[in-house]
């Protein structure tokens, strides 16, 4: 019991530095050039995945393959608000990242 309490205040921890490190970008994220901002959304997804939260980590995988196919200005505040909130999110699996892709894909069909 004592291992489990540990690995799920370790887990909260990630989700903490997660959302911050969101939070952060999308602060920044109108300053940043393009390849910055893919860096880090690439560094985000990289550690989300590390840590089983593939919800933060297919929508980083989504955002970072817009931002190298756009030829333009490309919106980024949605995409790094679904991560933060997916960040916080307690639920997991395909379904999640499934309902957080539907929801961005109603504000920005293909």
């Amino acid at each position: 019991i004592c291992l489990m309490g540990r690995a799920e205040d370790g887990l909260l921890a990630i989700r903490a530095q997660l959302a911050d490190r969101i939070e952060g970008l999308a602060a920044e994220a109108h300053r940043l050039p393009t390849e910055r901002i893919a860096t880090e959304v690439n560094d985000v997804r990289r550690l989300a995945a590390d840590y089983g939260l593939s919800a933060v980590a297919q929508l980083a995988h989504v955002l970072s393959s817009r931002l190298g196919e756009a030829s333009g200005v490309i919106s980024t505040r949605p995409f790094l608000e679904a991560m933060r909130d997916a960040a916080g999110c307690e639920l997991a699996g395909p379904q999640v990242s499934a309902a957080y892709l539907a929801a961005l894909r109603q504000r920005f069909p293909a």
